[in-house]
């Protein structure tokens, strides 16, 4: 919805767009109308206000945030004093009493926050507002502290003397850094794609290479980062002109843990330590540069360094196991399929070998499409290079054997 002036144009009032504002009117709509459909379901089975009445507090109190949110929600301007109201909030400042502001990106979109004079808190800002000129003139009287920070970040480079003898050279370092943090990048797909795609005519020596290489890269990050922390840091703000090095640490860890799809584990118990002990010693190699980048950079890092923690020590259990391999069959006791953003399918196994339990196992679709109740699919058993044993679950190639060729009769 544009926006409109009033008082001879010293106030300007601005709503969400009209489609967002109709959408949250229509999930508020839905949720409501489904309480009241349950409520009036429920007293009719036991002639009691209670049960539906308790059951309806919480959805008819969503109902109420998203209408409100809708309805309630804009930006006032009057003069050089901003008022933003949200589905049960009021919070105003004049522009005196505000330092600045900063756009801050996160998972569901990035937002506007206002950071008020005295440590006197925040006012965060919906980008989902539709605004005009006025708006942005508004707020070109608002120092921008990202920018401010991007600028002294560049010139405390251009006068950093070890990074080159004019001030031009010193930023043309800084360019060489972005070159380098992409390269770092790039180097670190080739390495995780040849750990996730290999097959069983791939060199397991080049695996292993790969792995070793792959594993050493957010090393390169971290002495990167602490050698050169003017041109180099991770998980940076969008206006931080530094190289990031961070992305790095999440290919090696996203790589490492697809090389485990289709294995699983009899116990992680042998592993846990380490992956614990590699993921802290990484997080802690980059506390500084997390600390100085944006807020929810010790957040990712820290999930960054568990993937990377918990893949590294898995892969390397897998892919650096010269054990034979022992076989075994298990009966299928029952199966079952996962939907969700995408489709899992489990099979229930019989104890069998290590296994002196019922347990469920995930296996590919084709195990499962070709899998019946009481017949048996093999299962490979490996040591791990890290003692903790490893198996593989496939269909039995024993082709002298009769084949069930009827259609699985397990839940599709």
């Amino acid at each position: 919805m544009e926006s409109f002036e009033q008082t001879s144009g010293l106030r300007h009032e601005y709503r969400y767009k009209a489609w967002l504002m109709v959408l949250m009117c229509l999930v508020a709509i839905c949720i409501g109308g489904s309480c009241i459909f349950v409520w009036s379901a429920t007293y009719e089975k036991t002639r009691s206000f209670v049960p539906g009445s308790l059951f309806a507090i919480l959805p008819i109190f969503i109902a109420a945030y998203f209408l409100l949110m809708g309805l309630r929600s804009r930006i006032i301007l009057e003069g050089s004093r901003i008022d933003v109201r949200g589905a049960f909030t009021d919070k105003s400042a004049d522009q005196s009493e505000i330092q600045g502001f900063r756009t801050i990106s996160s998972r569901n979109g990035a937002y506007t926050q206002l950071i008020l004079k005295e440590g006197r808190g925040t006012i965060t800002i919906s980008n989902s507002f539709s605004t005009d000129d006025a708006y942005r003139a508004w707020f070109q009287k608002v120092p921008d502290l990202d920018e401010r920070d991007r600028k002294a970040l560049l010139d405390e480079i251009a006068q950093q003397q070890d990074l080159g003898a004019t001030p031009e050279e010193r930023l043309g370092a800084l360019g060489m850094a972005k070159t380098w943090s992409i390269a770092l990048i790039v180097v670190s797909i080739l390495l995780g794609g040849v750990i996730m795609f290999s097959n069983d005519a791939t060199s397991l020596s080049t695996v292993r290479l790969c792995v070793v290489l792959l594993a050493l890269v957010p090393l390169v990050s971290a002495w990167l980062v602490r050698s050169s922390p003017l041109l180099y840091t991770i998980l940076k703000k969008k206006k931080d002109p530094r190289g990031d090095v961070g992305w790095p640490i999440f290919i090696a860890g996203l790589a490492f843990i697809f090389r485990t799809t289709g294995i699983h584990f009899v116990s992680m118990g042998p592993m846990i330590f380490s992956m614990v002990v590699v993921a802290i010693a990484l997080a802690a190699l980059f506390y500084n540069a997390a600390s100085s980048s944006a807020r929810s950079a010790w957040v990712a890092l820290l999930m960054f360094a568990g993937l990377y923690g918990y893949g590294l020590i898995a892969a390397t259990d897998i892919v650096f196991d010269n054990s034979p391999a022992a076989a075994y069959a298990a009966t299928i006791v029952s199966g079952h399929v996962s939907h969700g953003k995408s489709t899992t399918y489990y099979l229930r196994l019989a104890p069998w070998g290590p296994i002196d339990h019922e347990k469920d196992v995930s296996v590919s679709y084709t195990v499962y499409h070709h899998a019946h109740l009481g017949d048996s699919v093999c299962t490979t058993l490996h040591n791990g290079s890290l003692h903790a044993p490893w198996f593989r679950v496939t269909t039995c190639e024993d082709q002298s054997a009769p084949q069930n060729t009827a259609p699985s009769d397990l839940p599709q």
